[in-house]
């Protein structure tokens, strides 16, 4: 037992014993949450103050809308003694069209509200990039990261190894053209 504990004490001591050789850097991390960002910026307030504007017309026009279809039910009710069936039977069906048409403005609006979000979310996003990467190349940050999606948003060009990626993979893919070939 003794000798497996002495084992693992030399192999991490020779994976460890290497490390300051591959960079003089020092990493340096950091992170950012994107959420308290929209939640406390000027930016992030302006344009909640503006989902907020939009959604209570969305929901002052559904509102209207689920008044009217109330007051139709009523009088359909009313009338559905007085009515002969077949203009019963036409009233009720002019009531489920509507029905689904209140459905369809709920869908639609909520669609509106999502793309709205989304819309605004974007351009503070595209704001902060900005932001991120000054920050980012004066406090020499290795890798900055958003705390709740994980995304990278800055890194130095650097530590960027896409174009060898590209390049082995472009190799990679040759040979193996070449080989279907023969």
């Amino acid at each position: 037992m003794r000798h497996v504990g002495v084992l693992v004490l030399c192999t991490v001591f020779i994976c460890f014993a290497g490390y300051p050789a591959y960079g003089a850097d020092a990493l340096k991390i950091a992170v950012f949450d994107l959420g308290k960002i929209l939640e406390g910026s000027e930016a992030g307030k302006a344009a909640q103050q503006e989902l907020n504007a939009e959604g209570k017309k969305m929901a002052d026009q559904l509102k209207k809308k689920g008044a009217e279809l109330e007051e139709l039910k009523k009088r359909l009710e009313q009338e559905s003694l007085v009515l002969t069936e077949e203009k019963r039977a036409e009233k009720e069906r002019e009531f489920r069209l509507k029905i689904n048409d209140l459905k369809e403005l709920q869908r639609k609006y909520s669609r509106e509200a999502r793309d709205i979000q989304e819309k605004i979310k974007d351009e503070i996003e595209d704001d902060l990039k900005d932001i991120i990467t000054e920050i980012g190349k004066k406090e020499k940050f290795t890798l900055i990261f958003e705390k709740n999606q994980g995304g990278l948003w800055y890194h130095p060009t650097a530590v960027d190894i896409t174009q060898e990626i590209i390049r082995q993979y472009n190799d990679m893919f040759s040979r193996e053209k070449s080989k279907k070939k023969q």
